[in-house]
Order: structure tokens, then sequence, then C-alpha cells
């Protein structure tokens, strides 16, 4: 109301939710031409005949995104009122649709930390599954919850595909944030960064101070700034359309640097009367028949003061590479793909790139082990050793372009608390501390149980002694790939029983706030998506098997010799002789009661009745008496 008593020809407010709909009232009470950069779902069937959008109904592209996914179960998080709206609204599209999905969960989130703990807990409940993420947030909060989902979940882990439905893509999406770089991301980008216009704005943007000019500086800004810049731009265009047609159309208007209405009141009073503004049929009219090249592509608009005629990327993230187009919606084409041309994200390796780190292990079987002479060669440096993390350390150094040199640790412990120690840590966790080592590559051991301490052992070779001397009375609790591992070796008399308890991940340990923190996580997830340690493990665990089965006398343990089933022939044979034991005990009883009856020989009782089971007919004795005369 303000700003109607001072008198003004258009509104521009790039206001959301309850506010907007406020504005849209007071733009239709007073025809007061209301232009704002974004729109409101509440508002789809309500007449806003002063309102003019900036920014496209783009949510079919939402669906038609989803189709292409072919996801079947989402995860729907929001952080605005009108997050609810608009999830309906996208399920109003799906009734003429034969395509369809199903809601996993759907949260309103304040915050993006709050975001990751409930996708953490979704996690904990099912970890095999794949997650597909929507997001209907502000950047910001965006940013948070990626990166605390990056930061936070196992590497092996990330089975998580976010799908951001807000026009956030533009927002300094990765500039500066690497961990964008470690897992999938879709989102919609409406920057024509191609065009002439953009080009030439970000050339003047770039040069302007900062402090006079807030986000001025750098060759970003967001998509809210955008849409408002363009919304002026319309106005302009739109003034200079109405001013060239007829330039008197403001004269009578204008009073001692004052604006008045209807050449009677100064602005318009919101407490008073309602006054419609005289102009604003007339400017809504032109602001709607306006056309111009924007920052966000081309601005036409309809009758009803939405865009058309528009169109926007559809971009992804995939691991180590920057944002990429995959396709472009339009609202008159529909979603139309396109080659997608990954670009590497080019990390800032000024920090630790062509330096030689200490890296501190173990000497265990299979991760790290000392390698054997061969024809009395002798190996120096880092080649005097061989193993799992060997390689795993070769591959990483040689993706990130640094050397490595490897060392043992001195008083050969993984690390716990020493009372004697100033840091109060031994092992590699110690000379971590104490910046004896840059990294620490370890496995995790075993839990330890709480009860009966005469079961517990001081390390893998005393549990697995134990378990081959105690002839199945005794079962050892070790980490799962050291178990695999040892039951592919010679004598090839344990085995696994049973499935893992729980789930625990390899580690390399780094000092605190060091610069190769992020880079070593997305080389080890670059190496899980290319299938580099599945090569390795297959290497060190499964190619070196000692238990194959090579001929029949190695394999006894996997094929059945007579030896071993004779027990069960012995047991049919004695079954076989009983049964017929009985069956002529039966025989002969039948047979006796059958002389009696017929008063003959047990012997013909016999006969007639094996003659009868031959035959299939029953042999009629005739009873003979001899008489005396």
């Amino acid at each position: 109301c303000a700003q109607l008593e001072k008198g003004i020809f258009a509104l521009v407010s790039p206001v959301a939710g309850a506010s907007y709909e406020t504005i849209v009232s007071y733009s239709n009470t007073f025809q007061m031409p209301f232009v704002h950069p974004s729109y409101s779902h509440r508002s789809r069937l309500r007449n806003q005949s002063f309102g003019l959008s900036l920014k496209p109904r783009y949510l079919p592209a939402v669906l038609e995104v989803i189709k292409h996914y072919k996801w079947e179960s989402v995860i729907y998080l929001y952080d605005n009122e009108e997050g609810l709206i608009k999830l309906q609204n996208l399920f109003s599209l799906l009734h003429d649709e034969t395509f369809t999905f199903q809601l996993r969960a759907v949260k309103h989130i304040r915050s993006g930390e709050e975001g990751y703990l409930f996708l953490r807990d979704l996690e904990q409940s099912d970890k095999d599954s794949k997650k597909y993420v929507i997001l209907e947030c502000e950047a910001d909060v965006a940013r948070e919850l990626i990166t605390s989902h990056v930061r936070n979940i196992y590497i092996e882990r990330r089975n998580f595909h976010f799908f951001l439905i807000s026009l956030i893509m533009d927002d300094f999406w990765g500039a500066k944030i690497s961990e964008f770089g470690a897992v999938n991301v879709t989102g919609f980008r409406i920057l024509n960064r191609g065009s002439a216009v953009y080009r030439s704005f970000m050339n003047q943007w770039s040069k302007l101070n900062s402090s006079s000019w807030p986000g001025a500086g750098k060759r970003q800004m967001s998509v809210n700034a955008a849409l408002t810049f363009d919304g002026t731009m319309v106005i302009l265009k739109t003034f200079e359309r109405m001013l060239r047609r007829n330039p008197a159309v403001f004269r009578k208007n204008f009073r001692r640097g004052e604006v008045y209405n209807n050449n009677n009141t100064r602005g318009i009073d919101c407490k008073d009367e309602v006054k419609y503004w005289e102009h604003g049929n007339t400017i809504i009219n032109y602001l709607k028949g306006t056309e111009i090249e924007g920052l966000t592509g081309k601005l036409v608009f309809d009758s009803e003061g939405n865009r058309k005629n528009f169109s926007i990327e559809v971009v992804q993230t995939t691991v180590n590479s920057e944002a990429a187009r995959i396709a472009e919606w339009s609202n008159y084409t529909g979603l139309k793909l396109v080659p997608p041309h990954y670009r590497r994200i080019q990390q800032n390796t000024t920090d630790y790139e062509n330096k030689t780190y200490i890296v501190t292990s173990i000497l265990e079987e299979p991760f790290l082990m000392l390698k054997e002479s061969e024809d009395g060669v002798t190996y120096h440096g880092n080649d005097r050793y061989e193993g799992y993390c060997k390689d795993l350390a070769d591959l990483i150094t040689n993706q990130l372009k640094i050397r490595y040199y490897l060392k043992l640790v001195n008083d050969s412990k993984y690390g716990g608390t020493d009372t004697n120690s100033p840091q109060g840590w031994n092992g590699m966790v110690g000379e971590l501390i104490r910046h004896r080592s840059k990294i620490a590559v370890y496995s995790r051991m075993w839990e330890f149980m709480n009860s009966r301490p005469h079961v517990f052992v001081d390390s893998y070779k005393e549990g697995i002694r134990r378990v081959r001397e105690s002839r199945g009375k005794y079962a050892f609790l070790m980490e799962s790939t050291q178990n695999d591992y040892i039951n592919e070796k010679k004598p090839c008399d344990t085995m696994k029983v049973g499935r893992n308890l729980d789930a625990k991940g390899f580690g390399v340990a780094t000092p605190l706030r060091s610069a190769l923190r992020v880079p070593l996580n997305l080389a080890v997830l670059a190496f899980t998506e290319n299938g580099d340690l599945t090569k390795l493990e297959n290497k060190w665990w499964h190619d070196r098997s000692e238990c194959k089965s090579m001929d029949t006398k190695e394999s006894s343990q996997s094929s059945l010799t007579l030896y071993n089933v004779a027990g069960c022939f012995y047991i049919l044979v004695a079954g076989l002789v009983l049964a017929m034991l009985v069956a002529f005990i039966e025989f002969v009883w039948r047979a006796k009661q059958e002389a009696k009856r017929n008063k003959i020989s047990l012997y013909e009782s016999m006969s007639n009745s094996i003659t009868a089971a031959i035959v299939g007919q029953a042999v009629v004795t005739t009873q003979r008496r001899l008489y005396s005369l």
C-alpha cells in the first residue's frame, strides 16, 4: 500500500507463498500490473489477469524426467509450504498417463542437515536398494544436504540419485564444492549461457564493484536475480513500445514530480474507496505482448501472463564430472535427449600435486606383504612390498599425480590409546597425530566380545590356530575380507559360517584438514565406478586361491567318493534283508494256517501259494479220505 500511495506504474516483487497470494489480490483489485520472477502453485485456477509470471511452468518436465529414468519409487523432500501442493499437481498430471510411480517417503525438512539425517536412517534400514530422492528446496539447503551425504556415507554405499526440481542448478552449483563430483545429481538449468545477451551482461556484471552491487564481480548469478533482471527489461521494453505509439500517454499523470491517478488523486489509497489504476489494463496488455531475449532465454507470454515457447536444459552431474546437458525440454516438443559431453572436474592440485607423501601401514596378508626375491633380485623402495594396499596406493597416487614412500609402522600396531605416548595414541593413529606420516591404510579387525575373556586372542594368527586345533569346537570372529582370504589358503580346512554380522569399511586416514582428503574420496569413488577395486579384490583373493578343485585328490571336499556314501548302502542292504526275513516268516505262518484249514501238508500249502502268486489263480486242493473196509 505504501508503494501504491507513492504512485507507481507497475509492481515488481519476488515474493512467494502466502505473500504472493496477497499481492495478487491487491493487483487484481486495483488493476495494478504485477511482474514476479516466480509463480505460485496455489493460484493455478485463480484469476490473475494483472499478473505476469517470469518463471516458466515446467512441472510436466519433472514427470518426463522421472519417466525417462524409469523410477518406480521416489523419496520426496521439501522445505517450503508449497512443496506438497507441487507434489499434488505433479500427480494430477498422471491421470491420463500409463506410467506411474510411488512415494517411498515424504518429508518436510527445515535444513539440509535434517534431510541428511532422514536419508541416513533410510539407508540404515535398507542398504541394498537404489534410492531416488526428489528435492524441492532452496540451493543452500540442497548444498548442505548433498555435501553431508557425500562426506558421511560409505563410498561403496553411494546408491542415491538426487533430482533437484527447483531451478537451482544455476546458483553457483559445484563452483567451489568438490563433493558434488562424487554423487549423481540431476536438475534443470534455465540460464541461456550461449546467448549474446548473457555474455554481454556477464562481461559488465563481472567488472562491477561488489560493495556497491551485491553479488557482482563474478561471472555467475542466481536464477531469481536473472529472472528479476529479465522482468525489469520486459517493463522497459513495454514502456518504450507504449511511448513510441503515444508519446503523451502519461503526460497528464505527472505533476510537480508526483504521479496522479485519473487526474484526481496522488497515487492509489488502499484504505479509501477502490480506484483502479487508469493505465493498468493498457500496461498489462502491452506487457503480455512484449517479446525480448533475456538471460533466461526468449520471453514470450500468453493471455494469462504465463511464459510460453520456452525451453529448459536437463543437466546431470556424474562421478568426478561437471554438470552436463543430457536433454532439453520445451512446452511444445517435450523432452528431447541430447548426447552428453561430460567434462572432468578440474581439481585444485596446487596444494598436493608433485609432492612426496609418507604412507604408513602394517605387514598383513593380503593387504601388505614383503615381496619374495626372485633369481637373486634385490628390491628397493616401494618395490619391496606387494599386496592390496600397495596396489591401491599406486592407483591413488597415479590418479592424483603425487609420489609416495611406503613405511612400516615402528611399533607394528594399528593404533590405540597409550598412556606412555605424549599424544595418547600409538601405532598408525599415533604417527598420524605426530605428523610422522600423511596417510595410513588399515583394515578393521574384530568385534570384541564382552564375556568369557579366555576366548580372546591377541592376533589373527592365534585365532586361526585355535580354530584348526579345536576340531570344530571353537569359532573365531574376524573381519570378513581376512576370513575370505584365509579360507582360500592351504591347508583349506577353514570355512566361513553364516552371514556377516555388520558392514565395516576400509579407510585411508589423513591428518585433520589435509588437502588430500577430498581428492582421495573422489579417486576411490572413481575406482569403484570403473571396476578397479573389483579387479584388485579378484587379484589378491580369488585369482591366487590355493583351494581350487584342480584334481580328484585336491577336490575330495567338493566331490563324494564311495567311501563317503558307503554307510547309506549298508543301511539299505540291512533294511532289505530284514524286510525279506519278515516277509518269509509271514509267508510260512499264513501257509501253515491254510494247511490246517484245508487239512493238507505244509509243503502243499506253500506250493499252492507260490503257484497262485505266479499264475494268478487260486489252486483248489481236493481233500481225499481213505476209508477202511
